[in-house]
């Protein structure tokens, strides 16, 4: 298409040589208008093929997948630029997260043509702002969401409902220079169609993070959930006294251990338990040792806690002892012994024992000795003041009444804590001197120890003495070899 027949298009749709002249207010707005929207049509004159007479949609403008092949690429420029505001207008949305400024007054200010705004204006114009400082109105999608028009025009299309604001009341409703008319041009379709996508885009967004939130609490469940089963079949191992972990614990083993045969039992019939071993990959099993460790750790905090609580405000007795486990390393086990008050059975109180754990010994002496029983009593959290009494065995480093343990707990942390020799230590020595001073029990002991000796070193004479009990009807026993 030539320039002449351009030129004539536009002066048919947008140019009235006919009309009366116009006042220097309306003459600068409507040139300010023209001008834009010839240029906006000059910009991609192929695409202009609508009739004055009917409403614009898009199709007829741009194609929907053209349209959308570029909202991408347009909102994100349009985004750039959201929190610019259009010359100096402050009244009026600053950026896209702001909605339109409609502010409905009870009356405008009115031009020297004794004309003004019309509140009524805004129904079905979603996109129409209205600037009381500036008394003029503005295009909301255009002033947001606008974006260059061609390739060659990096700058954004403005006109009056933009820059400076359409304030030309009288032809307001004019559907040659009005909102019609703006309605109409290619940057206000394309303005409005990167809006829309805009919405979509922050609404699947919503969509996504909810989406994903639900699914991050629904993860978090399940794996509490396989978290309470795991940490249940640790506790059955530890109640139990049996190990927890196996020689053989890859998948091709008959017997793997016996935390994770306990497991594999319960996975038959409870699909928790089934999900772990299904549905869980990599390192999120939470069966391995490290893992097994830390909720051991976990549950014994625990469990002290609830002995703490159950001391607390009561008098206690500490018990400790040191023995070397299989190992060779030295334990010092401790113990409290409290009276736990009860409701029922007539109000009558319980002596309880709790056993706190065992502390690594590295050193031997009173004074290193005396530290690991407060330091282990203090982060139990247990008040060494309410110790009323103390139980070791007669060694000197444990009974010292100078630089014993006793002594050494009673001076600076146990006042009132005094110091009673186990009765258990005290009897086994008796029982061993009398038994080697007094004739007849030492013949006794013997003759029971050959017989035991007897019986279980041949799988032979043990057999009989299975026969010889069932002869005389006596409750069936068997001996094991000491």
């Amino acid at each position: 298409m030539d320039n002449g027949k351009r030129k004539t298009l536009d002066s048919f749709f947008f140019l009235s040589t006919q009309k009366k002249s116009k006042s220097p207010h309306e003459q600068s707005n409507d040139a300010d208008n023209e001008n834009a929207i010839t240029q906006s049509f000059d910009s991609h004159p192929s695409r202009v093929t609508f009739d004055i007479n009917e409403p614009v949609e898009t199709p007829s403008i741009m194609s929907s997948q053209n349209i959308n092949s570029e909202n991408q690429k347009n909102v994100q420029h349009a985004e750039k630029n959201n929190n610019k505001t259009i010359g100096d207008v402050v009244d009026v949305s600053i950026s896209c997260q702001d909605p339109p400024a409609q502010p409905k007054l009870s009356s405008y200010p009115k031009n020297h043509e004794n004309r003004s705004f019309v509140a009524k204006w805004y129904d079905g114009r979603p996109w129409l702002e209205y600037s009381i400082e500036k008394d003029g109105s503005y295009c909301y999608y255009c002033r947001h969401f606008g974006v260059p028009t061609s390739s060659s025009n990096k700058k954004t299309q403005t006109d009056g409902f933009i820059n400076n604001g359409f304030k030309n009341w009288k032809k307001a409703l004019d559907k040659s220079k009005g909102f019609d008319q703006h309605l109409k041009r290619y940057g206000h379709i394309l303005a409005a169609s990167n809006y829309a996508a805009y919405q979509q885009r922050e609404q699947s967004q919503s969509n996504v993070i909810h989406m994903l939130e639900n699914g991050r609490v629904e993860q978090i469940r399940r794996n509490r959930q396989r978290l309470m089963k795991i940490a249940s079949a640790l506790l059955l191992c530890a109640k139990q006294g049996i190990g927890i972990r196996g020689h053989d614990e890859r998948e091709i083993s008959q017997n793997r251990s016996n935390f994770l045969e306990i497991l594999q039992w319960a996975s038959s019939t409870d699909p928790i338990v089934k999900s772990i071993f299904e549905d869980n990959t990599g390192n999120s099993t939470y069966l391995s040792p490290r893992v097994q460790n830390e909720l051991i750790k976990i549950m014994a905090e625990h469990t002290k806690r609830q002995i703490t609580e159950s001391i607390k405000g009561n008098v206690f007795s500490l018990l400790a002892d040191e023995s070397r486990d299989t190992s060779g390393h030295e334990q010092l086990s401790i113990v409290v012994r409290v009276v736990v008050p009860i409701s029922t059975n007539g109000n009558k109180n319980v002596i309880q024992e709790y056993f706190l754990g065992l502390v690594r010994l590295h050193e031997f002496d009173a004074p290193t000795l005396s530290d690991e029983i407060a330091n282990c009593l203090i982060k139990c959290g247990i008040e060494l003041k309410s110790c009323i009494s103390q139980c070791y065995d007669g060694a000197s480093v444990m009974s010292g009444k100078c630089a014993g343990i006793q002594s050494i707990l009673r001076k600076n942390h146990m006042p009132n804590g005094i110091y009673i020799h186990c009765h258990a230590h005290k009897l086994n020595p008796v029982i061993v001197d009398v038994s080697k001073i007094v004739k007849y029990i030492n013949e006794f002991y013997q003759i029971v120890s050959k017989i035991h000796s007897y019986f279980t070193s041949s799988s032979v004479t043990n057999e009989y003495y299975q026969i010889a009990q069932q002869k005389l009807a006596l409750r069936r026993s068997f001996l094991e070899e000491l």
